[in-house]
């Protein structure tokens, strides 16, 4: 029995829920230090995941801010993923930290 269905979409490809990722920003991308996480304005709240790329996560974060601070002061240089979980569905985009 199917209670509820949620979008998973990934930020990095093509495909039907560009619109769903689109709705979402991070930036500045390439970052130094901090990035800004932007969420959609009628979604209250979001978890946010990052994982190395040996699937290990290394910081996780509850963001209830339209505008919210993500600080990458802990992690070393280079790529990341990061898992952006919200009622409405989920995404994942690809972080660079310099």
């Amino acid at each position: 029995m199917v209670t509820g269905t949620k979008k998973v979409a990934s930020a990095d490809a093509l495909g039907v829920s560009d619109y769903f990722a689109s709705q979402f920003g991070v930036y500045p991308n390439p970052a130094i230090g901090s990035t800004n996480l932007e969420l959609p304005s009628h979604i209250g709240q979001a978890s946010v995941s990052l994982y190395n790329y040996l699937g290990q996560l290394v910081k996780s974060q509850e963001v209830t801010e339209t505008i919210s601070e993500i600080d990458l002061t802990n992690l070393s240089a280079g790529a990341y993923i990061m898992s952006i979980e919200t009622v409405e569905g989920s995404l994942t985009k690809t972080i660079v930290i310099k």
